[in-house]
């Protein structure tokens, strides 16, 4: 019950478009609801490196924030794969896919990991106050608690027969490596530059010793939870001074690419 009262509330006005939001949701979707945004300081500099008509991977996609920005930046002729795990936030994604008709995101509802295989989920309760966001694959099910255990695919991203990628985005809560791991045919063949969000200092050091390991040369992008200058021009701020990290990730090609912006570490 709870699930279909937070799916059929009316979609709010957001910079991307229209979108569905959870309303129980602590943190992204209470963004998107006060600033009409989220990420937009993150997203500002992203926007440097997808290019028009390009193809992006979306990779923890959520409800759409990012693919509904990718989808604008690459234009119709571009190309977004959204993937999302969970199935009650994947129908919170492809709703926002379809009421703003962004034809050219094609949506995945399954895992990315370094092999192909089956995990078990929990059901989330939409009741409970908490950020979704932060659900990991990694999260273990206890046997006597889990209700509504339901099962998804877990795949690599080399084996969603995607050619020529230009821009990967990972947001995997801890698991960024093992999705990289299971993209090296792409990461080979196309070098696209990655952005991995990095919540700890374990999947820091996990991510820069893939880049060692990997020749791609890792940046530090440190940016703001709120937006002064947001969507939705509200003055207050809930985050303080919350910041988000990523590593943007650039390969040797991509390095000694001229058209490339100039980055300080």
């Amino acid at each position: 019950m709870g699930n279909e009262v937070e799916i059929n509330m009316k979609p709010i006005s957001t910079r991307y478009g229209r979108m569905y939001i959870i309303g129980s949701d602590s943190i992204l979707s209470r963004s998107l609801r006060l600033y009409g945004e989220w990420a937009q300081d993150e997203l500002n500099i992203l926007s440097e490196f997808v290019p028009v008509e390009g193809c992006v991977v979306d990779v923890g996609a959520y409800i759409g924030t990012h693919a509904l920005a990718f989808s604008r930046w690459v234009g119709a002729n571009g190309s977004v794969c959204s993937v999302e795990p969970r199935k009650e936030i994947f129908d919170f994604l492809q709703r926002n896919i379809t009421i703003n008709e962004a034809k050219n995101v094609k949506t995945f509802n399954l895992g990315l990991s370094d092999r192909k295989g089956k995990q078990n989920l929990e059901s989330i309760d939409f009741n409970q106050e908490s950020n979704f966001g932060g659900f990991s694959l990694r999260d273990t099910i206890s046997p006597s608690s889990a209700k509504g255990v339901y099962e998804i695919d877990i795949s690599t991203l080399d084996q969603l027969g995607i050619d020529d990628v230009d821009f990967i985005k990972i947001d995997a809560e801890g698991m960024e490596v093992e999705v990289l791991n299971g993209a090296k045919k792409i990461l080979s063949h196309s070098q696209p530059v990655v952005f991995a969000e990095c919540n700890s200092i374990e999947a820091g050091v996990r991510l820069l010793d893939f880049c060692r390991a990997s020749s791609y040369h890792a940046f530090g992008l440190l940016s703001s939870a709120y937006n002064t200058d947001n969507y939705n021009k509200n003055l207050e701020n809930i985050f303080g001074g919350a910041k988000e990290f990523g590593l943007l990730m650039l390969s040797e090609g991509k390095m000694r690419d001229k058209k490339t912006v100039n980055l300080q570490l």
